[in-house]
């Protein structure tokens, strides 16, 4: 199956969906409605069931007009394919380029400078390591003689 028939059957069975809820919605705000008269009016009961009937009539009405949504969208997929269509979704979109999640401080490309924030601690040299001070020859890469002999 290709690409542009797989979308189709999306909005196909998107469709379906929101059609199988609308029809829900709209049994349960016929089914308040319906019990509006068995209340006295102003009373908690009557109230209750107008809210309810009411928020299943919007539900009802945003459902449709999903449905009317993936008509549209499943009638452009299949007038413009699916080249145009991913055109039209992200034709005004930058997108960047040369993004890495992670950027080591050797590698990281010129200009690129670290911004401390509030509270952070200090951003030192990253070619120096942040190592104890009684630690430090241990990590150090002299060629040359050490400083201090003990012969």
């Amino acid at each position: 199956m290709d690409l542009e028939k797989h979308l189709i059957a999306i909005h196909q069975h998107l469709k379906k969906t929101h059609e199988d809820r609308a029809d829900y919605h709209n049994h349960m705000a016929n089914t308040h409605t319906s019990a509006l008269g068995q209340h006295e009016e102003k009373s908690a009961e009557h109230e209750f069931h107008k809210n309810a009937a009411e928020s299943h009539m919007a539900a009802r009405d945003a459902c449709q007009d999903r449905m009317e949504e993936c008509d549209k969208a499943r009638s452009e997929c299949e007038k413009a394919g699916i080249a145009g269509m991913i055109r039209k979704m992200f034709d005004n979109l930058i997108v960047p380029t040369n993004v890495s999640a992670v950027a080591p401080p050797r590698s990281a490309p010129a200009g690129l400078v670290a911004v401390p924030r509030l509270g952070q601690p200090e951003i030192k040299n990253p070619a120096v390591p942040n190592v104890d001070p009684q630690f430090q020859k241990l990590f150090s890469m002299d060629d040359g003689e050490p400083e201090h002999s003990i012969l």
